[in-house]
């Protein structure tokens, strides 16, 4: 259970709400008064607080017990109130409603009676480890607006353990650069285990920390798992010693998407970047690319070659332009977006990094297609440090493209149910998806070969981990 003052953050008052936030997320029931005093707030029954601990915006259509967990956390409102009120220099406690909430934070809007209003964030269990992260991004946050003038939201107000004892790298007066707060480097176990989560002094010593983190939990806690590609159905089970080879031979920045970009209401200058506590200091070449507010597909642009403008420009894909614009401003970037097999050599490190879950189909073929001598020898003049068969080659690179004839499917079957990875969806859509995903996997069974029902039933993704049920008669 937490309990204010841990891990909480306020951040700078706002004029009116900026274009992303919908207040419709705000239950009637979840919206606590000033009018009230301090001694009235202090003794709300708890009912009227659930609707600000538990999350309230989604629904999953499998394992929802698990989610709604991760996502629960307790604190005080009315505690939360009277800091607020003190940031505000308000004698009276500011109203207090919950305005958005995701899979790591829940944001809360406090409004004075003169209408100053500051926004508040609290992060669940899996936003990641909650005394490094609240600090790191504060730190960094702090760092962009005052040292580099970014848009970014003033802090008022958090509360976090000192990192005292932590390893650090100075960088300037009142900063420095300490252990990564990457999700990957506290997922699950590895919270718990000792593990190099840097700060790294060298290229090599950051770009192998994922393979021998993963190499280390595996080794202490991984066992065998049922393969996790729904449609390449065997009843043959991953052992984890076939992701440890592939790791011990060889060998991330923020979610730059729309949802973090926060506009001028009625313009389209930036007045904010949001959520920068998964931001970590990384070689150059880790943090070059495209980010995901440009929304383009996995075809990235091979050629650098300015193209003629079409009828169509207007409709051209951002990625083209990101290129253009960074080739005008950023020039630091634009080399290292030059660099032969970029895509190759940061998709290998991302499928490194990936905390071990029976797949090993991507990190196989990631090595195979950056070994494939044509593009090695266009990486470094260096002998390359492994080898792989014709045979190894041609079933790596069947697997996979199974393995995207898989995502593509169920890709279109999340759009059908409007639903996101984990099963979550908009609360008024749950019974439709819930029947759909039922339709879809009966549907699945039919289609299976002779002999293979049961398989099919037991793969199908989008189940509570607990099913252990047996496919329909049909």
């Amino acid at each position: 259970m937490v309990k204010y003052p841990e891990r909480i953050t306020f951040t700078r008052n706002i004029p009116s709400l900026p274009r992303y936030c919908k207040p419709s997320f705000c239950s009637p029931y979840a919206v606590i008064s000033n009018s009230s005093c301090h001694r009235r707030l202090s003794t709300i029954p708890q009912s009227l607080h659930e609707g600000f601990f538990r999350d309230t915006s989604r629904r999953w259509i499998f394992n929802e017990v698990d989610r709604l967990k991760e996502r629960y956390v307790e604190f005080r409102p009315s505690e939360l109130q009277r800091v607020a009120g003190e940031v505000m220099q308000q004698d009276e406690y500011p109203d207090i409603a919950k305005l958005a909430e995701g899979g790591f934070n829940k944001v809360f809007i406090l409004r004075a009676k003169n209408g100053r209003e500051i926004l508040s964030r609290i992060p669940t269990s899996i936003a990641g480890p909650p005394h490094c992260t609240i600090a790191s991004e504060v730190a960094t946050m702090d760092f962009l607006r005052h040292v580099l003038k970014l848009p970014v939201p003033k802090i008022f107000d958090y509360s976090t353990k000192d990192l005292e004892g932590k390893p650090q790298i100075p960088v300037m007066e009142d900063f420095v650069i300490g252990p990564v707060c990457t999700r990957q480097f506290w997922h699950g176990e590895r919270s718990k285990t000792e593990i190099d989560r840097g700060p790294w002094l060298s290229t090599l010593d950051c770009v192998t920390s994922a393979a021998r983190r993963e190499l280390a939990i595996i080794q202490r806690h991984a066992k065998a798992q049922p393969r996790q590609t729904f449609l390449l159905p065997t009843n043959y089970k991953i052992h984890p010693s076939e992701h440890t080879s592939l790791l011990s031979q060889f060998l991330q920045h923020p979610d730059l998407s729309l949802s973090n970009i926060v506009l001028a209401p009625g313009s389209s200058k930036i007045i904010s970047i949001l959520d920068w506590q998964d931001a970590a200091t990384l070689p150059r070449f880790m943090q070059a690319g495209y980010p995901a507010l440009c929304e383009h597909d996995s075809s990235q642009p091979q050629s650098l070659e300015i193209p003629s403008l079409p009828d169509d420009f207007d409709e051209m894909k951002a990625n083209l332009y990101y290129m253009a614009a960074t080739a005008v401003h950023n020039e630091e970037h634009m080399k290292v977006l030059k660099t032969p097999h970029l895509g190759m050599q940061r998709y290998l490190l991302r499928q490194t990094g990936y905390p071990w879950d029976a797949d090993v189909i991507n990190l196989r073929a990631a090595l195979v297609g950056i070994t494939t001598p044509s593009v090695w020898s266009n990486i470094t003049s260096a002998s390359c440090p492994v080898a792989f068969s014709k045979e190894e080659r041609e079933a790596a690179l069947a697997e996979s493209q199974e393995w995207n004839e898989s995502e593509q499917l169920l890709s279109r079957v999340r759009a059908h149910l409007d639903i996101d990875p984990e099963g979550g969806t908009e609360p008024g859509n749950f019974e439709r998806a819930i029947e759909g995903n039922r339709q879809f996997r009966i549907e699945m069974v039919k289609q299976a070969e002779a002999g293979q029902e049961e398989i099919c039933w037991r793969n199908w993704p989008y189940k509570d981990q607990d099913d252990h049920s047996m496919p329909p008669q049909i």
